[in-house]
């Protein structure tokens, strides 16, 4: 069986026509060796890195997310009165907050499990940035709390 295998091949198959030859890189023939595994271990993150990671996050997270909270508070304010604004607010808040707890995770498993031309999380990043934005148009032209709790929910979710 062995007179059937190709020259410079010593791997036995059951099919004796079937070529297992290599080439110079290690790699069977026909293989692309930009597929091939990085042979560089893969090292380990520190606590300091981690820290600063989360420093930044955190940091960007309040940037954007500040500036939202305080126009929403004004917002509820001008249609409530300050009487009833902290209610309202905490209404609206929560609500987003208890939508967001819930909608994120969902999302973030719709994006994992998405494949398509655009890849898995860019038609999610585009569908949040016209929510969000849609979102604080609704919250800017809304003439009560209802309707700025049906605006707010896609900000929080986004």
């Amino acid at each position: 069986m062995s007179d059937l295998l190709p020259p410079g091949d010593n791997h036995r198959s059951a099919n004796p026509h079937q070529s297992f030859a290599t080439g110079p890189d290690g790699l069977p023939h026909g293989i692309d060796p930009a597929l091939r595994a990085d042979p560089r271990p893969i090292g380990t993150v520190g606590w300091g890195f981690i820290s600063l990671y989360t420093l930044a996050f955190i940091g960007t997270n309040l940037i954007f997310l500040a500036p939202l909270l305080v126009t929403l508070a004004l917002k509820v304010n001008s249609l409530v009165g300050i009487e009833q604004a902290p209610k309202s607010l905490a209404v609206v808040a929560g609500t987003g907050s208890l939508l967001a707890m819930v909608a994120n995770p969902f999302f973030g498993k719709m994006s994992d499990r998405t494949s398509s031309q655009l890849g898995m999380r860019r038609p999610w990043m585009v569908i949040g940035l016209l929510g969000g934005c849609l979102g604080i148009l609704i919250v800017a032209l809304a003439p009560n709390v209802p309707v700025v709790l049906v605006g707010w929910c896609p900000l929080s979710c986004s």
